[in-house]
This record gives structure tokens, C-alpha cells and sequence, in this order.
């Protein structure tokens, strides 16, 4: 049964030229009831150049979130880490959060979304310095 939703979703892509961004790609997915999860096996049977991209694009976006979710978690925890080892300190200088009332120092008034633009900022760079590199 998954096999042969595969097959007809790789006949689609190599034949049918409906499929030409990211959205398409995952509403066809879906609407056959294949996961996502399963990209790497339909990019083996699909030949077409242009849904290869496509399928490739979605692996790399849907990696790249786990890495940077990842990371964020990572930082967002030695963030909190920091913020407690200074909330003891007498140089902490703690602020009132308007929200909750309570006193934070400035460690922790970094917000997850900051660490997740560094973070994105920072792999992003690193994606496209590589490919223009690889041009010159």
C-alpha cells in the first residue's frame, strides 16, 4: 500500500508539471497520506530534475528547523543557566518585567525569538557563504 502511493506520487512528479513549489509538494503528500518523513525515499524514485529541487528544498528546510530548534533550546537553556547565577550576584542589576512582576536581571530579558534570529542568522550565512563560494 505505501509503496504504491509512492510510485503514484513519483509518477505525478515526473510527469505533471502542477507541482512547482514546496506547498504543492506537501499538499500532494498529504492528500495521499504519505508523511513527510518519507521524502527520502521518494527522492530516489522521482527523476525529474525540477522535483528533485523540490523534494531536496523540503529535506534541507525540514532539517534545518530541527538544528536550529535544537540549538535554540540549547542556548535558551545556558541563557536561563546565566540568569540564575547572576539573579545571586550582588552586580546583577535586576529590572521589573511589566507581564509577571517579577525582577529579571538583563541575561534574562533575552527573548527565545532573539535566539532563534541569531541562531537562523548565523546557519543562513553559513548556507549561502558556502554556495558562492563555490561559484567563484
Amino acid at each position: 500500500m505505501l509503496q504504491l502511493s509512492l510510485d503514484s506520487i513519483a509518477r505525478v512528479l515526473d510527469q505533471a508539471d502542477r507541482i512547482h513549489n514546496m506547498c504543492a509538494y506537501k499538499e500532494l503528500l498529504h492528500r495521499k497520506g504519505i508523511n513527510m518523513r518519507l521524502s527520502w525515499v521518494l527522492l530516489s524514485k522521482v527523476k525529474l530534475q525540477a522535483s528533485r529541487d523540490i523534494i531536496m528544498a523540503s529535506i534541507l528546510c525540514r532539517t534545518m528547523r530541527r538544528v536550529i530548534n535544537e540549538e535554540a533550546k540549547i542556548k535558551f537553556q545556558i541563557n536561563k543557566k546565566l540568569t540564575l547565577k547572576y539573579a545571586g550576584s550582588s552586580n546583577a542589576n535586576p529590572t521589573m518585567t511589566p507581564t509577571t512582576g517579577q525582577t529579571t536581571t538583563p541575561v534574562e530579558q533575552r527573548s527565545l525569538l532573539d535566539v532563534y534570529k541569531d541562531i537562523l542568522v548565523l546557519y543562513v550565512n553559513a548556507v549561502v557563504k558556502n554556495k558562492f563560494a563555490k561559484q567563484k
